[in-house]
């Protein structure tokens, strides 16, 4: 496809910066978090609040032609992220799953932006879900190492019907290349993935790491580093 028109490309293209930058305590804290059950099922949750609320707001505006074209029932992690809580904290995860203020002021803005222009969800799936579909193969083998899980129990978010990762990662894509947009809702569209970055890191940033967090990171962290040099040792030895 010409890059020029293809939308999705130029919201990467525009959005690279935002993407990339981020802070050292920010990522520190990332990485603590997939290594901590308890603050792993904090950033969680927060996200739960988040993906439930660009859900109904899709749900609510289903009528908008731009929506309908773009969602797919399968591409739902609400349910997903449910059991996830569930398997985590028991039944009554909602009694003790709250959003932090960071969580909070995030479904506030989503409210408020969705209620002028519905049709800037159009950022919310190419961000939130395309990373889902992009990367979240990877990152729960990588969680599920972390955290000592032997299934994939805990791990639905990353979760989706066999073959339908690429299915509908191009679905989303070719979806919003078809959209007839006009060059201010598109630049609209751009500011807004710029925000969601904003905030997604404003949730990462809330995370509160306890000694014990980072204790832990290191002893995976040299696990790791114990592995590379070994495979650089046996690549080096002749045969």
């Amino acid at each position: 496809m010409d890059d020029s028109n293809d939308f999705c490309a130029e919201l990467n293209r525009r959005t690279k910066s935002i993407h990339d930058k981020s802070d050292k305590a920010t990522r520190i804290k990332l990485a603590v978090a997939l290594t901590d059950v308890t603050i792993y099922t904090q950033v969680l949750g927060d996200f739960y609040y988040v993906f439930k609320t660009i859900e109904e707001l899709i749900s609510e505006n289903a009528h908008s032609v731009n929506i309908s074209a773009l969602w797919l029932p399968k591409l739902c992690r609400r349910k997903k992220i449910e059991q996830d809580l569930a398997y985590y904290l028991g039944l009554g995860w909602k009694d003790i799953t709250k959003p932090s203020p960071a969580a909070q002021q995030y479904v506030s803005h989503l409210e408020e932006i969705c209620g002028e222009n519905p049709d800037i969800l159009i950022a919310y799936v190419h961000t939130m879900y395309l990373a889902l579909l992009a990367g979240g193969y990877i990152l729960r083998k990588i969680i599920r190492r972390t955290l000592g899980l032997s299934t994939d129990d805990g791990l639905m978010i990353f979760h989706f019907s066999e073959g339908s990762r690429i299915e509908l990662k191009n679905h989303i894509k070719n979806a919003i290349n078809r959209m007839d947009l006009d060059v201010d809702l598109k630049e609209q569209i751009v500011q807004e993935k710029i925000k969601i970055f904003e905030m997604n890191n404003e949730i990462i940033a809330n995370v509160q790491p306890k000694l014990s967090s980072y204790s832990r990171l290191l002893k995976f962290l040299l696990v790791i580093l114990v592995f590379i040099v070994a495979i650089i040792f046996f690549c080096l030895v002749p045969n």
